[in-house]
């Protein structure tokens, strides 16, 4: 059953966008979010397919005997992101307009100087839709700006 809106005798087609935590309610229906045509924003896309996160997920399966959650995915960027920019700035990081992204296994990061002493922002975003395919990315190395 699609799901409208009925206002005036006319009928709507809607989308919702949803914010990143939906994804981990448990009281909502699967159905509903299909119906609504949902799509959910996030910092970050794990894509399953990519060798590093294989390697990843494995490595962390057998120290931890558990599966990686969220928070494991972003812990091992924060290191290997702040790591390649320290290892090639050493203390005085700058990412200059010329910076190339930098891949992650939860995100691909382009980072924006967000002013003088205040440091950088990640312009990624990923939108997904949960009630179609969680591993299809639909922004796919885009960047905010």
């Amino acid at each position: 059953m699609a799901v409208w809106l009925f206002y005036h005798n006319r009928t709507y087609d809607f989308t919702v966008i949803g914010l990143p935590t939906w994804q981990y309610f448990e009281t909502i229906d699967q159905k509903t979010i299909e119906d609504c045509n949902v799509f959910v924003f996030n910092s970050g896309f794990i894509d399953f397919k990519k060798n590093e996160v294989f390697k990843f997920r494995k490595y962390f399966r057998e120290k931890y005997y558990s599966e990686p959650s969220e928070s494991a995915y972003q812990g091992y960027d924060a290191l290997w992101v702040a790591g390649k920019l320290f290892l090639k700035y050493g203390k005085k990081i700058s990412i200059d307009e010329t910076q190339k992204a930098i891949e992650g296994i939860y995100s691909c990061y382009f980072f924006d100087n967000i002013g003088s002493g205040l440091g950088f922002e990640n312009r990624n975003i990923h939108v997904f839709q949960p009630g179609k395919d969680l591993s299809n990315d639909l922004t796919k190395n885009n960047s905010l700006k």
